[in-house]
């Protein structure tokens, strides 16, 4: 009952030792708080570049499979699609671009001009090769790196004239 009636309260050595557990302890939190974010930050970066990705390609290949010819440009860093009247989506000629870590299509035979990007942070400089440039199908093949993400894919141009 003595103890309880006592009124000394908490000596400040006490006091201290409580206030520095308490600060380790923020600090450890604070810790895991961040890592986590910065995890968060860094998956939610890498999907979004997967995404942009998928999308470029996808219109690639769609691109691709309309056209009627394809031109490697700059060592496989391009390649340049013409695309016949009956593809209902476009047509002309349309250029596919890696330039600075950048996919860029132009509406153009040359990477020049106004261009609409699809994705950045590409590691690979030259995703472009024609594994058979004449014939009735040629085909393309890409290869895109982003990161540690590899897309690859062989297009055949289903619109070629036969040779």
């Amino acid at each position: 009952m003595r103890r309880l009636s006592d009124e000394r309260g908490m000596t400040i050595v006490e006091l201290l030792i409580v206030c520095v557990v308490l600060v380790i302890l923020m600090g450890a939190i604070t810790d895991i708080i961040v890592s986590g974010n910065r995890a968060s930050a860094n998956t939610t970066a890498q999907i979004n570049a997967q995404q942009d990705l998928r999308v470029g390609f996808d219109r690639l290949e769609f691109e691709g499979r309309c056209a009627q010819s394809a031109t490697i440009l700059s060592g496989g860093a391009a390649v340049r699609f013409v695309l016949p009247a009956q593809c209902a989506h476009a047509s002309g000629t349309y250029t596919w671009c890696v330039a600075s870590g950048v996919l860029r299509r132009y509406s153009a035979s040359s990477c020049t001009g106004t261009s609409q990007v699809f994705a950045s942070g590409i590691t690979s400089p030259t995703p472009f090769a024609l594994l058979t440039a004449t014939g009735t199908l040629p085909r393309l093949q890409i290869g895109i790196t982003i990161d540690d993400v590899r897309e690859s894919d062989v297009i055949t141009l289903r619109n070629a004239p036969p040779s």
